[in-house]
């Protein structure tokens, strides 16, 4: 039997330094989950400490949640905070929706950051932006992009990043919202969370839209889809592998975050059961 020692020498030098070379260099991609898997009552704060410890165990380094998860800790924060720390887990990000109009946001991402969170999730909150003729509603659209802004510069004052967050009407006719958005958008203030679940569903060519526009992706919402269901990373239709090979040849270091919000469920079993076999998906394809 070959010891270990005598088969690394018996490598040619030339051939291993290379490699090493690219493991010492390839980004590290923090991993995280959606707390949306689970079934939490609003404001049921114990529970999504528990749930961050169920994380933790199960190899994720953060979560993010809805923002009713947390709001009712905005004024314990660092008492809170510490609790949140004391889980192992990084608080990636609480999910707003803008539809809670600018004031309301402000408040809560300082409240997020009171907390501890490195981000402040935006969704689009049903803002009509395409007409009947999917053309763009330029008025509408200056008006989201305005909000966006300006909550962006309020967020970069707080220490966090506005990340923005798609659902399929942002990737309608090829995509003619986001892509105005990531324009129209200052690049220094707001990035984009990207759902690639509901880019898919619009038949968006995923390898293509995040090479180009991979500098202004913060995070990777993780989902796999089979017919009209969602199901387990891997198990499914999109092609996460040529997702991943993109991201690899981008050097990206964004968070891949997996979002299991079909399950929503009580039956702690099966979350856990579909959350680690998420993360050894994410494992595979991402090497992570």
């Amino acid at each position: 039997m070959i010891s270990r020692r005598d088969f690394l020498a018996s490598i040619p030098l030339a051939a291993s330094l290379p490699a090493l070379a690219r493991a010492a260099t390839a980004p590290r991609n923090p991993v995280g989950a959606q707390m949306n898997a689970w079934q939490i009552n609003s404001g049921d704060f114990a529970t999504l400490l528990r749930h961050a410890q169920d994380l933790k165990r199960l190899g994720y380094e953060g979560f993010e949640c809805n923002v009713r998860y947390v709001e009712g800790q905005f004024d314990r924060g660092r008492k809170a905070r510490e609790e949140l720390r004391a889980t192992g887990v990084r608080f990636y990000a609480p999910h707003n929706g803008l539809q809670l109009g600018l004031e309301r946001l402000r408040r809560n991402a300082d409240g997020a950051a009171a907390l501890g969170a490195e981000r402040f999730v935006l969704s689009g909150g049903g803002a009509k932006i395409l007409q009947s003729d999917n053309r763009v509603d330029e008025k509408a659209l200056a008006k989201k992009v305005e909000t966006i802004n300006r909550l962006g510069k309020h967020c970069r004052q707080a220490g966090l990043r506005l990340v923005y967050h798609n659902h399929t009407a942002e990737f309608a006719a090829g995509g003619a919202e986001i892509e105005q958005l990531l324009r129209q958008t200052d690049p220094e203030l707001v990035w984009l969370i990207w759902d690639i679940g509901h880019a898919w569903r619009e038949k968006t060519d995923l390898a293509a839209f995040f090479a180009r526009h991979h500098q202004r992706i913060d995070a990777l919402h993780l989902r796999d889809i089979r017919g009209d269901k969602q199901v387990p990373l891997g198990q499914g239709q999109i092609d996460l592998a040529a997702l991943a090979d993109e991201v690899r040849k981008a050097g990206w270091s964004g968070w891949l975050i997996t979002e299991e919000e079909s399950l929503k469920s009580t039956d702690e079993r099966l979350v856990e059961s579909v959350l680690q076999s998420d993360r050894l998906a994410m494992g595979k394809l991402f090497g992570v």
